[in-house]
């Protein structure tokens, strides 16, 4: 495994933070330490590897898998999301729709805020007439974001300590059927789990 500030670098482009000509950058200022905690091989595939080729970004990412945990990067998207959710950013819509789609591609923890608050986003309530959250007035979609809170942020909370206190470990893979995979009590109803607590 690669150190966190090394590690850091491919998690910052695999989430989208920084583009390949600036991971290209930080790379050759930090060569040597990849030197250092790489096979001769792979770091010789690093240093010469072709950034503008299409395929680029894949290939990049077959090699980090060796070196860092490809959970640990969805770990921190997902955590990404379920922060501009709790504290109400300009992204909190962008964010609950994305959580949406990843409920429903498999990580059936995020059941409730996928269903109750994200499929508003993408379905908004027929009495409403507008087909997507971006379609309604302004008004309407700040009523709709306040009446969310402040049983959003607890859902939030809730999920953010899954993932922190590892109850959920996320594996950053794919199962045959395109469906997210993670660790912990798949049959554990999350939500109801929750009420409980």
């Amino acid at each position: 495994m690669l150190p966190i500030h090394l590690a850091e670098m491919f998690y910052k482009l695999f989430n989208y933070e920084i583009t390949l000509n600036d991971f290209a950058v930080l790379l050759y200022e930090s060569y040597t330490d990849f030197e250092q905690h790489m096979h001769p091989d792979d770091y010789l595939e690093l240093i010469t590897f072709n950034f503008n080729k299409s395929y680029a970004m894949y290939e990049l990412h077959k090699l980090a898998k060796k070196y860092i945990s490809l959970g640990e990067i969805e770990t921190r998207k997902l955590l990404s999301l379920l922060y501009d959710v709790r504290e109400k950013s300009s992204e909190t819509p962008y964010a609950l729709e994305e959580l949406y789609h990843l409920y429903c591609d498999g990580y059936y923890f995020l059941q409730s805020i996928g269903l109750d608050y994200g499929l508003c986003m993408v379905a908004p309530p027929h009495h409403l007439g507008a087909n997507h959250w971006s379609e309604l007035k302004k008004q309407e979609q700040e009523a709709m974001l306040n009446g969310f809170y402040p049983k959003l942020t607890e859902e939030s909370d809730y999920v953010i300590s899954l993932l922190k206190d590892k109850t959920i470990v996320l594996l950053g893979e794919k199962d045959e059927n395109g469906r997210y995979l993670y660790s912990g009590d798949k049959n554990k109803n999350f939500r109801n789990k929750k009420a409980e607590n």
